[in-house]
């Protein structure tokens, strides 16, 4: 292989590596609720996470995790 698409390979191999390692998950539905009630719970005194009635698709974690993505840390910022 020619120096150029050895470079060309390596730049393509190192944007997708950087992409990887920043991207946060998508986490949708039940998936999302499951994690988010483990996630509050340790950050709870309480036995059950406090968690509102209001339908997790109205929510703007619904929005930002599902559509955007998400880590533990930004779902911890929606805990009571």
């Amino acid at each position: 292989m020619n120096t150029r698409r050895m470079m060309l390979i390596s730049f393509l191999l190192f944007l997708f590596a950087i992409g990887s390692i920043e991207a946060a998950p998508k986490i949708c539905g039940p998936r999302l609720i499951n994690t988010l009630k483990r996630v509050c719970s340790t950050s709870s005194s309480e036995e059950t996470p406090c968690l509102d009635d209001t339908p997790i698709q109205d929510k703007p974690i619904a929005t930002k995790c599902c559509l955007k993505g998400c880590t533990e840390a930004n779902m911890k910022e929606f805990c009571c």
